[in-house]
């Protein structure tokens, strides 16, 4: 590691070395990198910065289709805001990206989260006996379009 030095002059006394206070880049690393301390980082990116998000772990984002919209607005009729149920209609989405997408459907068309809240599919809730055993059989009906 690089430090100031101490020297004693002509009198005895411990003097700080001037030249040892200023030391460049590359100077420093050369003599770290001579000890065994500088561990070298191949193939970065001129200007690359590793922050905290380097190593989150991201979902690739998948744009909702139209006709995928429409059925996610048929699954809020049918289940209301229970993600998880919503999950097995739809095989390559979370229930992350499911909740993502009625947090973003409730600021861009609230109108259209309402009336699927308030106008229900009655007998077809998560508590139907017919629906939950369809989800775990894999089946689709006509009631997911």
């Amino acid at each position: 590691m690089v430090a100031p030095q101490v020297r004693i002059d002509e009198n005895g006394n411990i003097v700080v070395d001037q030249d040892s206070l200023v030391v460049s880049a590359g100077v420093t690393i050369n003599a770290e990198r001579e000890r065994g301390q500088v561990t070298t980082i191949e193939n970065l990116a001129v200007g690359a910065q590793i922050t905290s998000a380097s190593y989150a772990r991201r979902e690739a984002a998948i744009k909702w289709e139209e006709a995928e919209t429409e059925k996610f607005y048929n699954a809020l009729r049918l289940f209301g805001t229970d993600f998880s149920l919503m999950e097995r209609i739809f095989p390559g989405r979370t229930r992350r990206q499911l909740k993502l997408k009625f947090k973003r459907e409730e600021r861009n068309s609230p109108e259209k989260i309402d009336y699927a809240m308030k106008n229900r599919k009655p007998g077809r809730g998560a508590d139907s006996r017919g629906v939950r055993e369809s989800c775990k059989a894999g089946r689709r009906g006509d009631f997911w379009m």
